[in-house]
């Protein structure tokens, strides 16, 4: 079988590290070729042994060069950018949905394009169920729609994260990217919060977009910049975070929370926002969910206080992160769907 995957972005993140791992595991079998935006993802993808074909754009005109010059069989599309894409194309394809939003539930262009997509691809996976759930237009898609739990790959990150010994140590994390959906600024905010009653307090920021300069203007503002380093996009980020004792993540919404369940595979404890994607992994034995900032500023405080706490949470974290560490069931149910 020939598989095009399509991820409209050229950073590496969870969805994007989903696709990857899929193709990967595909290529044994099948002949695949991963079609993103070139750039940091570039990396990533040839170190995995996958071929790699940049593009310029998202667009029909783009999938119907890729179908003239690869004649795939089937493309899979990461998100909703690339699946509307081969709609107008009038190609053959999977939609991959990793993320979900509160526009699900509301009419608009979104949420038409998302109807559009759903009713022309063969079949399209949801990371959640929550994401067919709240869409307005469910009931019209349903047939098409299968939830395949997105999964990591709790050995890879055991082993990169002692590929090299990283020296600094920290006390909380935040890892993602730096826009507006992961709130990369309450992040910064919550931290100094920290900072004034615990003033040795060392945080790292691993994630790079379109906010940095945002982020590193507050950092300024609120005079902590000796407390927090900024590390940009990180090929390992495994190796800091085996270093740092909290994970937290102030996501507006997720889908999956990839990164966020990566770091309890490492025995961290995490706190998160009260958010959807979150609260469906995060629970009071692996982490804490936190409404306000105070609520992190507390919870943050307790961890790093009290010894006992900490080791029972990070023992908890990395089971509950066991809960979604199934390669070759989820590799199965993929492959079960481009046989169909």
């Amino acid at each position: 079988m020939r598989i095009a995957y399509l991820v409209p972005t050229n950073s590496f993140s969870g969805a994007e590290n989903i696709m990857l791992q899929i193709a990967k595991h595909m290529s044994k079998k099948h002949d695949v070729w991963y079609c993103s935006l070139d750039g940091d993802i570039a990396k990533n993808v040839l170190e995995a042994n996958v071929p790699f074909v940049p593009i310029k754009n998202v667009s029909r005109a783009t999938v119907k060069v890729l179908q003239d010059k690869l004649k795939p069989d089937i493309f899979h599309a990461c998100d909703n950018r690339f699946s509307f894409a081969c709609a107008l194309a009038g190609v053959s394809f999977i939609s991959h949905l990793h993320s979900q939003a509160p526009w699900l539930k509301k009419i608009g262009i979104r949420t038409l394009v998302m109807l559009y997509t759903g009713l022309h691809s063969k079949k399209t996976i949801c990371c959640t169920d929550n994401i067919v759930n709240n869409f307005i237009f469910s009931n019209s898609v349903k047939p098409k729609y299968i939830t395949i739990q997105n999964v990591i790959d709790i050995k890879r990150c055991k082993d990169l994260s002692f590929t090299i010994k990283h020296e600094k140590q920290y006390d909380i994390a935040f890892l993602g990217r730096l826009e507006d959906i992961k709130d990369p600024l309450r992040f910064v905010r919550i931290v100094s919060n920290i900072i004034e009653k615990k003033p040795d307090l060392r945080a790292v920021i691993i994630g790079d977009g379109k906010m940095k300069n945002d982020v590193l203007s507050l950092i300024e503002k609120l005079g902590i910049w000796k407390n927090i380093d900024i590390k940009g996009y990180l090929y390992n980020p495994f190796i800091v975070l085996a270093n740092t004792k909290l994970v937290i993540s102030t996501s507006k919404h997720e889908g999956l929370p990839l990164a966020i369940i990566e770091s309890m595979s490492l025995r961290k404890p995490v706190l998160v926002s009260h958010a959807t994607g979150l609260i469906d992994v995060v629970n009071n034995e692996c982490g804490i969910i936190c409404h306000t900032d105070y609520d992190f500023f507390e919870g943050a405080m307790s961890l790093l206080q009290d010894d006992k706490l900490y080791d029972k949470m990070s023992k908890a974290a990395f089971k509950r992160a066991e809960d979604f560490g199934d390669m070759e069931k989820y590799m199965n149910k993929i492959e079960e769907l481009y046989n169909e």
